[in-house]
């Protein structure tokens, strides 16, 4: 059943990955490394991430500049020392040490722990298994796959316009019931 993964799924996302656009704050950083981490970097070096926010705020300029300067300023915070370090001077042992990234990782960690007691991954591991058990064969295993599957479909449609803590509290609050 995972096997699949290494055949199909994995190409078949390697494929679309030529398809997504790097991210503004990767763009400015790559401004930011290539100025040399000057205060002050010229337009030129930030047309790439300006033209990729434009594309994520749907050519609304004001929320692309925003973006960026955001982006930019975060970067000149940290190389000033006000937060973590900035790409490759970065190492493991000081994100686990920073203060500010203490809450992200203690959250991220937490739901990953939150999605292993829920049993939820053992379940799809043992879906078949289960389901011949209980005398429902293959047909209700694919059934809860495609269920998952048009689940996480209309969760990332959704999450744009409801945000991903409404949904997270929502199912788990369903969960628990």
């Amino acid at each position: 059943m995972y096997g699949s993964a290494f055949f199909i799924e994995a190409p078949l996302l390697a494929l679309c990955l030529w398809g997504i656009q790097e991210s503004p704050r990767w763009l400015t950083l790559q401004a930011f490394l290539a100025e040399g981490k000057n205060v002050t970097i010229h337009a030129e070096a930030l047309a790439p991430a300006m033209a990729a926010a434009r594309k994520l705020t749907g050519n609304d300029d004001a929320a692309a500049d925003i973006m960026v300067n955001e982006a930019l300023e975060s970067l000149q915070d940290n190389e000033a020392g006000a937060g973590p370090p900035v790409a490759s001077s970065s190492s493991t042992a000081s994100l686990l040490t920073s203060k500010k990234l203490r809450k992200p990782l203690t959250i991220g960690l937490g739901l990953v722990l939150l999605q292993q007691i829920t049993g939820q991954p053992t379940v799809l591991y043992f879906a078949n298994r289960i389901f011949e058990d209980a005398g429902l064969g293959f047909e209700a295993a694919a059934g809860l796959g495609a269920f998952k599957l048009f689940a996480t479909i209309g969760a990332s449609l959704l999450v744009d316009r409801a945000g991903r803590r409404p949904l997270l509290l929502v199912g788990t609050s369903v969960m628990a019931l």
